[in-house]
């Protein structure tokens, strides 16, 4: 199964940063999932999105990080489903997503 979540615009109220950008992709296949992340770039976004992802149950295989011009990133990783792990995509990409809001906007 596929899901999306998008975020565009501002982070919240007082965010302040039109520019804001968060997108999640999240692809289940049989033990693994496929998390694609695209995001504005801030010091310490990746390191988030892995502590989030592993505390969920889920254990990273393989990630990547490239740039998009100078103020995006694009972030590619494959996890492995922990046996505590009970997520469907949609509530997965959710989770993500709220967490990128809170450090996006902190």
């Amino acid at each position: 199964s596929l899901c999306d979540e998008n975020i565009e615009g501002g982070a919240g109220a007082g965010a302040g940063d039109n520019e804001s950008l968060f997108q999640v992709e999240a692809r289940e296949l049989g033990k693994e999932i496929l998390i694609r992340i695209q995001s504005k770039k801030k010091k310490g976004v990746l390191v988030k999105m892995m502590e989030e992802i592993q505390s969920l149950e889920l254990f990273v295989v393989n990630s990547s990080v490239l740039p998009l011009g100078d103020s995006v990133i694009d972030i590619t990783i494959i996890a492995q489903m922990g046996e505590g792990y009970s997520l469907s995509v949609k509530e997965l990409a959710k989770k993500l997503r709220m967490k990128a809001l809170k450090f996006m906007s902190s």
